[in-house]
């Protein structure tokens, strides 16, 4: 029984890395070198090039649940985008409320907003 569980274990943290890393893979070679750029970007701290280059992105691939919390991460820093930030943060947390920091990302978007 035990060295079930550990295959299980092993086979679904091999999935999820997998999973993870796919995120990409099916897309046109123009947008996976847009998104590395982006992701780029946003490493820097350039959060206004990043946002734009990932608003791009996001009118190709609408439903992708990772642009939408990178982006939310982005709008928190510009200016104009808190109610946008809110609005992507929410719903990557409404998909996901064990997302990568989320809940830290909503508390700094209050606390530079309010």
């Amino acid at each position: 029984m035990r060295l079930l569980i550990t295959f299980l274990l092993i086979v679904s943290a091999f999935y999820s890395i997998n999973a993870q890393l796919d995120r990409t893979s099916k897309w046109p070679k123009e947008d996976k070198a847009l998104f590395e750029s982006a992701k780029s970007q946003y490493n820097k701290g350039y959060f206004n090039a990043a946002y734009e280059k990932y608003t791009s992105l996001k009118e190709k691939h609408a439903d992708d649940i990772y642009l939408k919390y990178v982006m939310g991460i982005c709008a928190i820093y510009i200016n104009d985008k808190q109610e946008e930030s809110e609005k992507l943060l929410m719903e990557v947390k409404g998909y996901d409320k064990n997302a990568k920091n989320i809940d830290y990302y909503i508390a700094l978007l209050y606390h530079k907003t309010y």
